[in-house]
């Protein structure tokens, strides 16, 4: 046999992968999906009050409320935000 003819439909090649095979990771990358969205559901809702305790603060620097704000007041205002994030984590 030359190297221009093509090979025998008969002679499997023994590094493809079997249709079985496809089905079983295609099963264990579902399973591995679903395990994710489930750990995710569990951590979002103590993860969600700190992410909008930190969005407020981060609006609230965006309209410039630090700059307007007297010094001596906006060191218990930062501290009131980090004293609100530890109380609702």
């Amino acid at each position: 046999m030359n190297d221009t003819t093509p090979p025998d439909a008969s002679v499997r090649d023994p590094n493809a992968t079997s249709p079985g095979v496809d089905r079983l990771a295609t099963l264990e990358q579902t399973v591995w999906r679903a395990r994710a969205a489930l750990f995710w559901e569990r951590l979002w809702p103590s993860l969600q009050s700190v992410v909008i305790l930190a969005a407020f603060y981060v609006g609230l620097s965006w309209l410039g409320l630090w700059t307007v704000m007297p010094v001596w007041l906006s060191v218990p205002a930062v501290l009131a935000f980090v004293a609100a994030g530890v109380y609702v984590s």
